[in-house]
């Protein structure tokens, strides 16, 4: 909540709209793609780069970038990123998109946090940071 979330074109359709409290925006190599609540950038780096920037909600965050999918611009993310905050769920769920595994020798576990949704579904936030090289 409060910052902006990037997402591949796939990944956002398969939620269909923008989020509420966040900056929606969609990587997506269509130039005329639009859609309402919504920015696009045509890359990663465009998208990091106008997250970085205010934009039409003055109250949302630009020092921090959530990449929430898919498994392309995970891959991308995790090439640059300094830190990487994963949300690992106690459920098996079919899917033809996944994070990939994080280097142990790349990334070191500084914090890991137990929770269990008022459903009863287990889940554990993870905070990696980039090992110096």
């Amino acid at each position: 909540m409060g910052h902006a979330i990037v997402m591949g074109r796939k990944t956002f359709e398969s939620i269909g709209k923008a989020l509420p409290g966040r900056r929606t925006i969609v990587v997506t190599r269509n130039p005329d793609w639009s859609h309402a609540g919504c920015e696009h950038a045509s890359s990663l780096p465009a998208a990091i780069a106008l997250a970085g920037m205010p934009g039409p909600d003055p109250s949302i965050a630009t020092d921090e970038v959530f990449v929430v999918g898919g498994a392309q611009l995970y891959r991308e993310a995790i090439a640059i990123a300094q830190r990487v905050l994963v949300t690992e769920i106690e459920l098996d769920v079919a899917g033809d998109a996944h994070f990939p595994e994080l280097d142990p020798s790349r990334w070191r576990t500084v914090s890991r946090s137990e929770h269990r949704s008022d459903a009863g579904l287990r889940f554990a936030i993870v905070d990696y940071r980039r090992v110096a090289q």
